[in-house]
Formats: C-alpha cells, structure tokens, sequence
C-alpha cells in the first residue's frame, strides 16, 4: 500500500503536473513575512510543489502569441491541479489552499512591472527537490530544465519531505 505522500504524487500527476514534490516549511526560513507559507494558512507544516513543462518548440521556434498562449494554458491547468489536490488533501483529513501559478499580484511594484506572490513558486519547488535555482534566477528541473511553469499548494498535513537536489 502507497503511504499518503505517494498517494497525493500519484494523485497530482494523474491530474496533469509533470512534477511533484513535498516540502517541510522549516526549508522557508528566511522568507519575508507575508509571503510564509504560515501566512497563507496558519498552522501549515508542508508545501506540494508541481511543475508543468512548456513544450519546447513553442519557446525555442514558436511566434510570440503562440508562447503567450501556451503559458496561459499551463498556468490555468496547474491552478485546477493544485485545486484538485487541495480538495483530495480535504478528503484526508486535512485543510490546504491552493497558490495560484500566476496573479493576481497584490505586492506589485509598478515601476519595475513586477509582482510579489503569496508564495514564491521557485522557491517552493526548490524546496521540495523538483530542482535548483539557477544563476537566472529561475528554476531548472534535471528533466525539463527551467521550460516549466509552477504551482503551490499549502497544508497542515505533516507530510515526509522529498530530499533536495544536491547543488553541482
């Protein structure tokens, strides 16, 4: 019999991630108040990062409205994923709350167009072991490189965290 974190994996990747990993909140030291996973819900003990790749040609060949679309696409599809595991962690027992992939930005800075989420998704799913960030600062998976896009789900399940990718 699977234990409850192969189970919600197994659950996730059949609703469409093609990653999965858990993550502890001790592995958020450091992060700026607001933006902790506790902030998000109160008594959190782990996060559930998901990945979901970007095909390839749409990023290496595609036209511009073609990658625009696609990661609209992604990022609606890892929002019903993460709402789909939210609910099954309910069914369990437990409470969780979904991040969206993407906004709304309610820390915007409007000067440099860029916005603060609740959670940062990167760091989740560096936390978790889906990879490392790399010196662009983004995410780069060992089976995807940095063609992913990210989702959070946030819980009070204490859940067994995935190890970290070693650095190289």
């Amino acid at each position: 019999m699977n234990n409850l974190e192969d189970e919600i994996k197994e659950f996730a990747l059949s609703k469409g991630a093609d990653l999965v990993g858990i993550a502890p909140i001790s592995r958020f030291d450091g992060v700026p108040d607001g933006h902790k996973p506790e902030d998000i819900l109160a008594d959190a003990k782990t996060v559930i990062a998901c990945a979901k790749r970007i095909p390839n040609a749409v990023v290496i060949d595609g036209p511009a409205t073609s990658y625009h679309v696609m990661m609209d696409i992604v990022e609606d599809r890892l929002d019903w994923v993460a709402c789909e595991i939210a609910i099954f962690v309910e069914q369990q027992g437990g409470l969780a709350i979904p991040v969206t992939a993407d906004g709304p930005y309610y820390d915007w800075d409007a000067e440099n167009l860029r916005g603060r989420g609740d959670l940062s998704h990167k760091h989740a799913a560096e936390a978790a072991g889906l990879g490392r960030l790399g010196k662009n600062s983004l995410l780069i998976t060992p089976e995807f490189g940095n063609r992913v896009q990210l989702v959070s789900v946030v819980t009070n399940l204490d859940l067994e965290p995935d190890p970290l990718i070693e650095k190289r």
